[in-house]
C-alpha cells in the first residue's frame, strides 16, 4: 500500500491548492471592492489551483473508496460474471489513466519547449501538466492493484499472525 501513502500526500497538496484558491479569491474580491485594485492574474492563479486541487485528490478518492460507482446492475450478477465485469472496468479505467498520464506529459513537454507562460501572472504552464501526469500515474497504479489477483485468505491470516508475534 505504498502508493496509498503517495496518494495521501497528493491529497494534502490538493488541500493546499484548495486553500490557495480560496485565498486568491478572497484577496481579489477585497482588493477590487475596497481598494479598487484587484489581484493581478487571480483568475489564472485560481485556475492553476483548481488543477492542483482536483489532480491531487483523484487518486485518494480511489484508494479510500470515495469515488462514485454505479453497481445496481453488477450487484445482481452471479459471482464469476460480476468479477469479469469489474475486471473489465478496471482495465478500461487503467487504460484511461495511462492515456491521461501520457497526454499530460507530452503536453507538458510541448509547453516547456515552447516556453508557454500564462498571460497575466506570467507563470510557466508546464509544471501543472506534469502534476496531472504524476497524479494519473498514482491513480493508474490503483487499478493495477485491482487487476492483480488477491492473496488467498489463509496466507493473509498467516501474515497477520506473523506480524502480531
Amino acid at each position: 500500500m505504498r502508493f496509498r501513502r503517495v496518494a495521501e500526500g497528493l491529497e494534502w497538496i490538493g488541500f493546499v491548492g484548495l486553500l490557495l484558491m480560496l485565498l486568491f479569491t478572497i484577496v481579489d474580491v477585497i482588493g477590487s471592492t475596497l481598494f479598487h485594485k484587484p489581484l493581478r492574474g487571480s483568475i489564472e492563479w485560481v485556475g492553476y489551483m483548481q488543477i492542483i486541487a482536483i489532480g491531487g485528490t483523484v487518486a485518494i478518492g480511489l484508494y479510500a473508496d470515495r469515488h462514485i460507482s454505479i453497481e445496481f446492475l453488477v450487484s445482481k450478477l452471479p459471482g464469476l460474471l460480476k468479477n469479469v465485469v469489474l475486471k473489465f472496468v478496471s482495465i478500461v479505467c487503467f487504460v484511461f489513466f495511462i492515456i491521461l498520464c501520457w497526454e499530460s506529459f507530452t503536453y507538458g513537454l510541448s509547453l516547456q519547449k515552447a516556453g508557454e507562460v500564462s498571460s497575466t501572472a506570467h507563470l510557466p504552464m508546464y509544471p501543472f501538466a506534469y502534476f496531472i501526469a504524476a497524479a494519473a500515474v498514482i491513480a493508474s497504479l490503483y487499478y493495477v492493484g485491482e487487476l492483480l489477483p488477491a492473496r488467498p485468505l489463509q496466507s493473509r491470516e498467516r501474515s497477520a499472525e506473523h506480524e502480531s508475534s
